[in-house]
């Protein structure tokens, strides 16, 4: 359920950021749009003074410089105004930034034709129009607006990044509410651990097939079991731990495996099941202390580490994909000298009993002591285990 949450979670933000950038380009798209109405709508109020002032006879004397140095002043977003005749060439030009006008290096009174400017697509608009003069010939009047400054697109910038981080905080509550009601997750070496009710009477026979097992598909109800009762059963040792060797005694192995295994489901975890058996190894022997103290050097638990054989010893590796076990298992082979086999078995999203998975880790320790590299572990394929499951238990009742 959390995953699924997750996975939604993730979609949903990533529709939230994309309409907050949607919405910082509409709103500056806008913003140019109306600063270019303005800027068009002021051109021609100045084309109009430009066109009477050029009248014959008016007493200004047909000069538009102070017209548009006025201009200039009282419109700040005016950059360029370039008066011009495609044939006689430029009659005067005015702008705030020389850089823009791409024939200013020329020579002025040799331009003919129609001037290029260098402007900002996006921040700057050209605007050009024709105009008629009576006794004068065709005139063209250029002009270049600022249409999109900083200020312009700061706005919805500190709008969506407002909206950003208030939904940042929401993601965080929500984190921290989910956080909270799962619960703190319980470790290794806690004194209980939740553990399914035995309904292995109702079950049907197990089928011999390769790498599955039949279960009862449905999530098992769980029981607190406090770990001292594994040490207390009738028939077995009092205590938990070998006091040669300090390892766990095998006869608590399954319970422990069992209640691993159900950890692991109830946390949508894995779990890895190791087999180490050494050649040099002998119960009862020197170097079968030295190697079981090997084993809880390197893997640290005790209530995890159990003798299985006269030379062979098993591990649990609770939260661990086969794959990290198998490095594990590299590592360990690496760091200690004599001839060791590994084999490994792993939960793989199954929910199966602990004799299968002691079962799978046997069969895979069989094989490594015929390669050459000693490691062998066995990955079990969850479709074709709910494939068989499907087919032999059918729908539950």
């Amino acid at each position: 359920m959390y995953r699924r949450f997750g996975l939604l979670y993730v979609v949903f933000s990533l529709l939230v950021l994309a309409v907050l950038v949607v919405l910082v380009v509409v709103r500056v798209n806008t913003t140019r749009e109306f600063n270019v109405q303005e800027a068009q709508t002021s051109f021609i109020r100045l084309q109009g003074r430009i066109r009477e002032a050029l009248v014959p006879g008016d007493e200004r004397g047909g000069d538009p410089g102070p017209i548009i140095r006025e201009y200039a002043e009282q419109v700040p977003t005016v950059q360029a105004i370039v008066l011009y005749d495609p044939n006689e060439g430029l009659r005067y030009v005015w702008t705030s930034n020389v850089d823009m006008l791409a024939f200013a290096k020329g020579d002025l009174s040799e331009l003919r034709g129609f001037p290029s400017y260098d402007i900002s697509e996006v921040s700057q608009f050209k605007i050009s129009g024709p105009f008629e003069v009576s006794d004068s010939p065709r005139l063209f009047m250029d002009g270049i607006y600022s249409v999109l400054s900083f200020s312009d697109a700061y706005v919805p910038l500190r709008d969506s990044l407002i909206a950003l981080l208030a939904f940042a905080f929401v993601t965080v509550l929500i984190a921290i509410g989910l956080n909270m009601s799962r619960g703190p997750r319980p470790e290794s070496t806690t004194p209980s651990v939740p553990v399914a009710k035995d309904s292995s009477a109702s079950r049907p026979a197990e089928a011999a097939v390769p790498e599955t097992l039949p279960i009862n598909p449905t999530e098992p109800l769980l029981e607190e079991v406090d770990i001292e009762e594994i040490a207390t059963d009738p028939g077995e040792p009092g205590t938990l731990f070998n006091p040669v060797t300090n390892l766990s005694y095998r006869q608590h192995l399954g319970k422990r495996l069992g209640l691993e295994m159900e950890r692991a489901a109830y946390n949508d975890q894995d779990l890895t099941c190791v087999l180490v058996r050494f050649e040099d190894a002998t119960e009862g022997g020197e170097a079968y202390s030295q190697r079981a103290g090997q084993i809880l050097a390197a893997f640290k638990f005790e209530d995890l580490c159990f003798e299985y054989g006269s030379d062979t010893f098993c591990v649990i590796l609770p939260n661990t994909e086969l794959s990290r076990g198998i490095r594990e298992a590299e590592s360990f082979k690496g760091d200690h000298r004599g001839k060791m086999y590994f084999g490994l078995s792993a939960r793989n999203g199954r929910l199966v009993e602990a004799s299968r998975v002691l079962g799978e880790a046997e069969r895979s320790l069989e094989h490594a002591q015929h390669e050459p590299g000693g490691i062998v572990g066995f990955r079990p394929d969850p479709r074709k285990y709910r494939q068989f499951v499907t087919q032999h238990l059918g729908p539950s009742e």
